[in-house]
């Protein structure tokens, strides 16, 4: 198959924006993945220097960064990353571009999250957060070899690489000795066999209602299924063959289409329900096929009984998609783009301060307020004082000094007390709705940006 480089001025786009948990490190930073020439993408150099130029506090550089080179802040971050037990940049030279996987690794360490999430989780992270803005439905975990890759309404062909995102309406074919992994959002994974074909026709999910409807079209090969469970009414996922359909709520099974059509399903766990598909473009009847069970439908739709599968037709189908234990690199990050988030992340973290700003000065009035009150009733306290034992009896002008020192003590004490509870509310508060403010900004500025510049410095490439 001959592959044409897509057209970046067709390219959908891919941005982020990272928002750490210390507000005081506030980075709002976006970033399109972009299959580019070498010379236009960023390097892991400059990417560390970029995090330490928008977020010198971060705990993961190295003390007194800002003194260092270039060379001497990247190595020390290196190292200090890989104590922390990330060792995304052990071995690996600044001058290289960075890549999507380490950009992805590196963006969840510096947003100050734990470690112990594989690469797919860490992705899920940031997009759940809603700091990562993305039209894609899944991406590529897997690959061994070479996989195409083509979207809805675009004629030119792309060859997949590891963290590859996957949309709506995709064609993947996989190359002879070739083997890729897609997972999807819901975490339901396809392992695509060798010269294998897959188009996905439909994915939709809802977490928070568990709804998920997902549609996949497989035309030859042998793929893997692993669905996870989707429990909310109207929830399914189908796989569709020429020669007939199967649908699972949750379970492991392999498809077989063979070049004439016929169509094999073998369960590996769980149950799935399977209909032929009759000349007349109708199903035929359900055939319910479990845990090592097979049935085979032929070229014309007529399906054979569910029986147990042959050991040899289990390993066969095991093997034929088994994982891949090969992993393509990936093309670097744009350059340009990266700048352009990295002033994005100057102007929300202003944004940020001035909106801090603002709160502590309504601390410091709400605190005001506070102590005039405290010591009108300081005043009310000296005058009452003066009547206690006669009411004839004025109070001595020692008593009013000890009564208004006292009234002042009072007063600037509780004001301070005041004041600093309410600064310290008040600040997290304004910081809250700053840094969620910033990032949907600074989001809305990159993505305006990446749209007008239509992928000058970026092709999609992918978030893991």
């Amino acid at each position: 198959m001959k592959i044409q480089h897509r057209n970046s001025s067709t390219s959908k786009q891919l941005f982020w924006a990272i928002v750490p948990v210390v507000v005081s490190a506030l980075l709002v930073y976006g970033i399109a993945f972009a299959s580019v020439q070498q010379e236009a993408s960023i390097t892991r150099g400059e990417f560390i220097e970029m995090m330490a130029k928008n977020q010198p506090d971060s705990p993961l550089l190295p003390k007194g960064h800002s003194q260092m080179s270039r060379g001497e802040l990247y190595s020390q971050t290196a190292n200090q990353l890989s104590q922390s037990g990330l060792k995304v940049l052990d071995g690996k030279s600044m001058d290289k571009p960075l890549q999507d996987d380490e950009f992805v690794r590196l963006s969840y360490a510096f947003s100050g999250q734990p470690a112990g999430k594989n690469l797919f989780e860490q992705k899920m992270y940031l997009k759940e957060a809603g700091i990562i803005n993305s039209a894609d439905v899944g991406l590529t975990t897997g690959l061994d070899g070479k996989v195409f890759q083509t979207h809805d309404g675009e004629k030119d062909t792309n060859e997949a690489q590891l963290a590859s995102p996957v949309f709506m309406k995709d064609f993947m074919e996989t190359d002879v000795s070739s083997k890729a992994v897609f997972t999807f959002d819901d975490k339901s994974t396809l392992t695509l066999g060798e010269d294998s074909t897959v188009n996905i026709n439909k994915h939709i999910y809802d977490p928070e209602k568990d709804l998920r409807q997902t549609v996949v079209k497989l035309t030859k090969g042998a793929v893997r299924f692993s669905v996870t469970k989707g429990k909310a009414k109207g929830s399914e996922f189908k796989v569709i063959t020429p020669t007939a359909t199967a649908g699972v709520r949750g379970t492991e099974f392999v498809v077989i289409v063979q070049p004439g059509g016929k169509t094999s399903f073998i369960v590996l766990e769980g149950q799935i329900e399977t209909r032929p598909l009759l000349p007349n473009g109708k199903e035929g009847r359900v055939a319910y096929i479990s845990q090592g069970e097979t049935q085979d439908v032929s070229a014309s739709g007529i399906a054979t009984a569910v029986k147990e599968a042959p050991p040899g037709l289990l390993v066969s189908a095991a093997k034929k998609t088994s994982n891949p234990k090969n992993m393509l690199k990936v093309k670097g990050v744009a350059k340009g783009l990266a700048k352009n988030a990295a002033k994005t992340a100057e102007k929300a973290a202003k944004k940020a301060e001035k909106a801090a700003e603002k709160a502590m000065k309504k601390a410091e009035k709400a605190a005001d307020k506070a102590a005039k009150k405290v010591e009108k009733a300081a005043r009310k306290a000296e005058k009452l004082a003066g009547k206690i034992g006669n009411v004839n009896v004025k109070p001595s002008s020692e008593l009013k000094a000890v009564s208004k020192n006292a009234a002042k003590g009072a007063a600037s004490g509780a004001a301070k007390t005041v004041a600093k509870g309410a600064a310290k509310s008040a600040a997290k508060s304004a910081a809250k709705s700053a840094a969620k403010s910033a990032a949907k900004s600074a989001a809305k500025s990159a993505a305006n940006q990446v749209i007008k510049e239509k992928g000058k410095n970026a092709v999609k490439g992918g978030i893991l």
